[in-house]
């Protein structure tokens, strides 16, 4: 796949917790609060964070996602595509992409989900209901899977009216075709483990070469999490190896045990990197190229 790879346009990236970097050179920008809601699976909170937090991150504002999107236009005139991270997202089978009528393309967004029989069930069974949110797609082909994701309808507004304003990509869409990138060129056989850590929450992916056998995100309060949820994940698919982008922990105890789980930890990027964040943004970087070499 890389041999077909060319030059795209680089992307803006949004982080779980309003982080957007531009780039190259990759500048944070200042933008107001941009109003996403967690999953049902995300919304506990750590103890540091009061009643009045609470009320103020689980209420649906499209003002502010409204508010976000212009200063985003505003500061990056030019944009050509950008990488979100939409933590309300699942995984369907690629198939109900032809079945109800999406088109033949690999992204979109969805016109009218309550007429799709029995969408939004299955997304609200993972996800919760919508709040002031549309829904959007990007499909994996190598996996035969399309992901499902909520974004504030402002952003959905503006992007079905006025397609010039540049695509939007799911960001754990773009891992897992990185990771599967990364995978599939390992000598080992076994199913492998990928992990992504956030500012409250892990991402894990489980798969083969050529199959997704998991993905799911988790929240984690202590260190100590990460290795419960990545040894519940390796006991139950039988995964031998981790992967895993920017800095894992600075525990030596939890990294000797994850270390003493698996058969292989492997870091992305250079060794002794001292900017965990440079790497993911590189990693990411290249999920985009092999999303569209295969799919556009």
């Amino acid at each position: 796949m890389a041999e077909h790879l060319q030059t795209f346009p680089n992307p803006c990236l949004l982080e779980l917790d309003d982080e957007l970097y531009a780039g190259p050179p990759w500048q944070r920008l200042e933008l107001p609060p941009q109003g996403l809601l967690l999953p049902e699976s995300l919304r506990a909170y750590r103890s540091s964070e009061t009643e009045e937090l609470l009320l103020e991150r689980d209420t649906t504002r499209p003002d502010q996602a409204l508010a976000y999107f212009n200063a985003l236009i505003q500061q990056v005139p030019s944009w050509e595509a950008w990488v979100a991270d939409f933590s309300r997202s699942t995984w369907m089978p690629l198939g109900l992409v032809s079945e109800w009528g999406w088109g033949s393309g690999r992204k979109g967004l969805i016109q009218d989900p309550e007429r799709i029989s029995g969408l939004l069930p299955l997304f609200e069974s993972v996800c919760g209901p919508l709040g002031g949110e549309e829904l959007g797609w990007q499909a994996w082909p190598a996996f035969q899977a399309v992901q499902i994701f909520a974004l504030p309808q402002p952003w959905h507004q503006a992007l079905a009216k006025n397609p010039t304003l540049g695509p939007v990509y799911s960001s754990s869409a773009l891992w897992t075709a990185f990771w599967q990138h990364r995978i599939a060129a390992s000598d080992s056989k076994s199913r492998h483990i990928a992990l992504l850590i956030g500012q409250r929450d892990a991402s894990i992916w489980v798969m083969e070469p050529h199959k997704l056998c998991h993905h799911g995100r988790y929240l984690i309060s202590h260190p100590h999490d990460i290795l419960f949820h990545l040894l519940r994940q390796k006991e139950e698919h039988g995964a031998s190896v981790l992967h895993f982008a920017g800095p894992i922990t600075e525990d030596p105890e939890l990294r000797a045990a994850l270390e003493g789980a698996f058969e292989q930890v492997i870091a992305v990027g250079s060794e002794g990197a001292s900017d965990g964040a440079i790497d993911r943004l590189e990693c990411l970087q290249e999920g985009l190229r092999l999303w569209q070499a295969a799919c556009e």
